[in-house]
């Protein structure tokens, strides 16, 4: 089953569309996403006004509408990286190939963001009573409550999603670019960290 996987997404890749249409993708989820959690947004911010619920509104599509542009330049530079890691490990790979890789990748964080509309509708929109009450769907790290900012980076920067997203580079790597599997292994960290790292660095903004 593991090895029926992993030709599966080798064959995705090798399509000749294997950067657009993971893109279309990220896209079509994104913005139904921004359109399931549009009334628990303006919900959450009853209190603030009209002028603050249609800019946030408006901040909410326009990051649904963006998020493929986002998701490209994340992994035109995570398959710089890797390509980079690559040549010093002596693999041959080719840099196309790996931005398609982690084209593929970044839809299941598309997946996330639909889990997290699914368990807003589940929890019903009289749960929601603040805007930190949208981010109770992202995964377990959001009901732990850390005492310290690193405790807070360290729990937020990575969930299960990550995880998934890191595992599904390196079935890629094996089944797509022919990597062997100590190399993809390691080229899967090594993007795994990269990630964990620029989502601390954006969190830091936020302490």
């Amino acid at each position: 089953m593991q090895r029926a996987f992993i030709e599966h997404f080798a064959g995705v890749i090798g399509r000749r569309r294997p950067i657009l249409g993971p893109l279309m993708t990220i896209a079509a989820v994104s913005l139904t996403t921004s359109w399931i959690i549009q009334p628990y947004l303006a919900h959450a911010l009853g209190a603030q006004g009209p002028v603050a619920q249609q800019a946030a509104q408006g901040a909410l599509w326009v990051s649904g509408m963006l998020s493929p542009l986002a998701a490209l330049g994340k992994a035109l530079g995570l398959a710089v990286v890797c390509w980079s890691c690559s040549v010093f490990l002596g693999e041959r790979i080719p840099l196309a190939k790996l931005i398609s890789v982690f084209c593929v990748a970044e839809i299941v964080f598309s997946l996330r963001d639909l889990t997290a509309a699914g368990v807003l509708v589940a929890r019903g929109i009289g749960a929601v009573h603040s805007p930190a009450d949208l981010m109770i769907g992202f995964g377990v790290n959001a009901f732990v409550h850390a005492v310290s900012p690193l405790q807070r980076i360290s729990l937020e920067t990575w969930d299960f999603f990550t995880v998934a997203w890191a595992s599904l580079v390196c079935a890629c790597l094996c089944g797509a670019c022919k990597v062997s599997a100590r190399p993809a292994i390691v080229l899967a960290l090594v993007a795994f960290a990269v990630r964990v790292l620029f989502a601390a660095s954006a969190l830091l903004y936020t302490l």
